[in-house]
């Protein structure tokens, strides 16, 4: 099957080949190469288990196992036999760790493996970049507004609104996680924290409380309306 869709590939133009698309022939050689690999080596090693996937006929027969199986975290983590009958253990000695799976497209596969250790330390490092971003933020923001007035704080913060969640992205595609669902809800968060700190709380913080009603140009409510303009002119 692989030799007739080389057959029919046609070959690929010059301009294709300058943004790095490639001839049938190597794509080919390529796909052998890896075949041989995993036949020859890749198949030959061993993998230790990180997770198990059970497709059932019937989604009764899946909420069936899964109540069955259920019982509180603690339990999981102690291994407390006494906590299911002797018939839903596995082995007859060990409670495993049940869950319903996310969709098979959504899963990130690479990742299972990783260690809870691992996965901590990497959300900690996410999180103290987002925590420089916020730091470096607040003092741009508020140099900005001291030193050349709020119209210019705003388009600093607009400027920070923009940048910050590529920065977020980028910093997320370094953790692991079992789904791509876990992963855009901790971009999410990431996102979320910088442009309502961004937005809001700095320049609430940097605004003296005797202005905060006031109609004033370095007021709070001058001061938001700035960053709502902004905000429309960046839209």
């Amino acid at each position: 099957e692989l030799q007739d869709a080389l057959d029919k590939a046609g070959l690929v133009p010059w301009y294709y080949k300058l943004m790095g698309y490639k001839d049938a022939d190597k794509i080919g050689a390529e796909i052998k190469t890896l075949n041989e690999l995993i036949e020859t080596d890749l198949s030959q090693r061993h993998y230790d288990v990180s997770n198990v996937f059970v497709i059932f006929e019937t989604e009764h027969a899946q909420q069936q196992a899964l109540k069955q199986l259920a019982c509180p975290g603690i339990d999981k983590h102690r291994n407390n036999t006494d906590a299911l009958p002797k018939e839903m253990l596995f082995r007859g000695n060990k409670v495993l760790a049940v869950k319903e799976p996310p969709d098979p497209s959504s899963v990130r596969w690479k990742d299972l493996d990783e260690t809870a250790a691992t996965q901590l330390l990497q959300r900690f490092c996410t999180f103290l970049f987002t925590l420089c971003i916020i730091l470096a933020s607040g003092v741009i923001v508020t140099y900005m507004r001291y030193k050349y007035g709020i119209f210019y704080a705003a388009l600093t913060v607009s400027a920070v609104n923009t940048l910050a969640p590529m920065a977020c992205e980028y910093a997320t595609d370094y953790e692991s996680h079992p789904s791509e669902g876990e992963k855009q809800a901790s971009l999410y968060y990431k996102n979320t924290a910088i442009l309502w700190v961004n937005t809001a709380i700095i320049t609430a913080f940097i605004t003296p409380f005797a202005d905060t009603l006031e109609d004033e140009q370095d007021a709070l409510i001058p001061a938001m309306m700035a960053i709502f303009i902004t905000e429309l002119f960046k839209a």
